[in-house]
């Protein structure tokens, strides 16, 4: 019977030591376990900390850039008013130099000095004939005095090809056009059109913007005027490979539309260039206003088409009046390739 009382008295210790060296186990294990689950609790707040500073980086920097397009639209209406006033002083201006019966004094009437054509290669027939137009309009020239005018306006070349013309024109509109048949004609458009294919952009050139508003003023001069469609294509081809990209991401439906693009793409290369980002900051940053973009291409809504008409008015050639009230015949507007 002792016996029996001593083998469970055994049995029994070498289950306590059992017991406790699993007890020791599961601690350790226990410990171990909550040790790895609050390096990772530390770690994804660490993480989370990361992501909340980077996603407010990044709404400090689309807000500049929003903040840049509203500053740039408010510049613009205050320039387009500007210009606006500028037009009213010389319609005032013009209205005093007529008399009683709503003629013009010949005698009173000089053609600006900005407005002259003297056939140079650089300079645009069909826009010195609209800037002529014009400012036979708001001076309020007679018809008989216009032709007059004409020897004032015309210089070296083009002044002597007048000369030469037998009969001479009989009125202005006939005048124009001989004019347009002899510097405006097929060849010149399509050697003129030749020279634009083959054009790119320059970062010298100016903007993007600017240098999309020459071209597609000039193309507009041509008789007929380029569709928007084959403006976009040409204009598209002058660009990098990268903004080339960009241009196709989005439907372009006219030609206010990509000066629009492109203005807010100036505006993106611009904050970037000035300010120290990471590449992914920049990549997040341009694919915001990207997104920005194709959201207000999508929904077709007025703002842009807005917007661009103001800018449009201030960025692109000019072919009306200066500030001292002349105008000014316009080149074509194109940068050498």
């Amino acid at each position: 019977m002792s016996e029996v009382v001593g083998k469970c008295d055994e049995l029994r210790g070498e289950i306590a030591v059992q017991v406790a060296t699993c007890t020791q186990l599961i601690e350790e294990k226990h410990a171990e376990v909550g040790a790895r689950i609050d390096s990772m609790s530390t770690e994804i707040e660490k993480k989370d900390e990361e992501n909340r500073a980077r996603f407010g980086q990044i709404q400090e920097e689309v807000q500049e850039v929003r903040g840049k397009i509203t500053e740039s639209s408010a510049d613009t209406k205050r320039q387009l008013e500007e210009q606006e006033r500028k037009i009213q002083e010389l319609r005032e201006i013009a209205e005093s130099k007529v008399d009683g019966g709503g003629a013009c004094r010949g005698g009173n009437i000089n053609v600006p000095a900005s407005l002259r054509f003297s056939g140079h290669p650089s300079e645009n027939p069909n826009a010195f004939v609209k800037s002529l137009q014009s400012f036979f309009v708001l001076s309020n020239v007679r018809e008989a005095h216009k032709t007059l005018l004409l020897h004032q306006a015309l210089e070296g070349n083009a002044k002597a090809w007048l000369e030469t013309l037998c009969p001479l024109p009989n009125s202005f509109n006939e005048f124009v056009v001989r004019f347009l048949d002899r510097y405006w004609g097929k060849e010149q458009q399509m050697n003129f059109k030749i020279s634009l294919m083959s054009g790119y952009y320059r970062t010298s050139s100016g903007t993007m913007r600017d240098y999309a508003a020459r071209k597609i003023a000039a193309l507009k001069m041509c008789s007929p005027p380029v569709p928007d469609e084959e403006i976009i294509c040409i204009l598209t081809r002058h660009f990098p490979l990268s903004i080339q990209n960009l241009l196709r991401s989005v439907d372009v439906k006219d030609v206010e539309e990509i000066q629009v693009l492109l203005g807010n793409y100036d505006l993106a290369f611009e904050n970037m260039n000035q300010t120290p980002k990471t590449t992914k900051s920049n990549i997040n940053a341009m694919q915001v206003v990207q997104d920005t973009i194709v959201s207000s291409s999508k929904k077709g809504g007025s703002k842009n088409k807005g917007e661009s008409r103001q800018h449009g008015q201030d960025t692109r050639p000019r072919n009306e009046e200066t500030a001292n009230g002349e105008l000014r015949g316009q080149g074509y507007g194109g940068e050498q390739p």
